[in-house]
């Protein structure tokens, strides 16, 4: 697994200060949070509800969305972790305005800030950027209006494509999310819900390196301001060998894997898969990473606490 590390070969830019984390009461929020307080930072949480996990920082009960609340925030912080977002492959089909609203509008205020301020930002968008669904397509807007402000305005704001992660802390719904909807049945002797034939390839990211990619993002002056982190391991087994891993690491489980249809906005047998060799800028390579085995271990130890 990667180390927070305050010794890297690449200039450390952004030493001190005070740290936005937008959506920080989330899965990958709550993990950003750990990581910037490990190094010394004041933190501060953005969220549109919920608590944060630790009391060592500031709350602002707020939205992306409204425009001086971001504009007020960015003003008093040196750096911005955006990670607020309406979330949803398939639950985003029907109802497409909040994550336009959100993933594109919300993060264009984000984007205002940092040209106006000056304050750094890491952006994160998602690796299956190119499927037809308005999560992947309002996020892959996002991406290219970052990418232009920087070019255009000079603002420094790393783009990180998160595949996808797994680990503690992240919850069943109302987003289904493969790894608790896998490990959660496992445990307790259900249904383990798979869509489609389990042939989609899904690389997998343990939230503590993902958590360590957008933190070095943000602080090291990486050069990196004008192409995209791939937030992945590089290795993509089937959902159905996902399946049959975390029912290796529940020993003595006798969940039964049943098939469901597909979700609506992603395609059978698709291939989501990072390439590891654009986080080199960031000091990190592929053999760092946690395997996958190693995290089912701490996963599945988390949730047989809350099962």
């Amino acid at each position: 697994m990667l180390q927070v590390s305050k010794a890297l070969s690449i200039p450390v830019g952004l030493s001190s200060g005070q740290i936005l984390v937008t959506g920080g009461n989330g899965f990958v929020g709550s993990h950003v949070v750990d990581n910037l307080k490990a190094r010394g930072y004041g933190v501060t949480v953005l969220d549109r509800f919920g608590e944060p996990h630790r009391r060592d920082l500031r709350f602002v009960l707020g939205d992306i969305r409204d425009k001086r609340c971001v504009r007020l925030l960015a003003s008093e912080h040196q750096g911005i972790v955006n990670l607020a977002a309406i979330l949803g492959t398939s639950e985003t089909i029907e109802h497409p305005h909040g994550a336009v609203s959100s993933d594109m509008l919300g993060a264009l205020n984000i984007f205002d800030a940092a040209r106006d301020f000056g304050c750094r930002v890491t952006h994160i968008t998602v690796g299956n950027h190119w499927m037809n669904n308005p999560y992947a397509i309002t996020k892959s807007a996002a991406e290219r209006l970052a990418l232009l402000y920087n070019s255009r305005f000079g603002t420094k704001i790393s783009v990180v494509r998160g595949l996808n992660a797994y680990g503690e802390r992240q919850k069943a719904g109302p987003v289904r999310k493969i790894m608790p909807n896998f490990v959660l049945p496992a445990i307790r002797n259900d249904k383990i819900r798979m869509y489609g034939d389990g042939g989609q390839r899904m690389d997998m990211i343990y939230v503590g390196d993902l958590a360590e990619i957008l933190v070095r993002a943000l602080i090291l002056d990486h050069g990196a301001w004008h192409t995209i982190f791939e937030a992945g391991t590089g290795d993509a087994p089937t959902v159905q060998e996902i399946a049959n891993r975390v029912l290796e690491h529940v020993a003595g489980s006798t969940a039964e894997v049943i098939r469901v249809p597909m979700r609506q906005g992603e395609p059978e047998r698709s291939v989501v898969v990072g390439n590891p060799e654009t986080l080199r800028p960031l000091g990190i390579n592929k053999e760092q990473m946690l395997g996958l085995d190693e995290g089912l271990r701490r996963t599945v130890a988390y949730y047989k606490t809350v099962a």
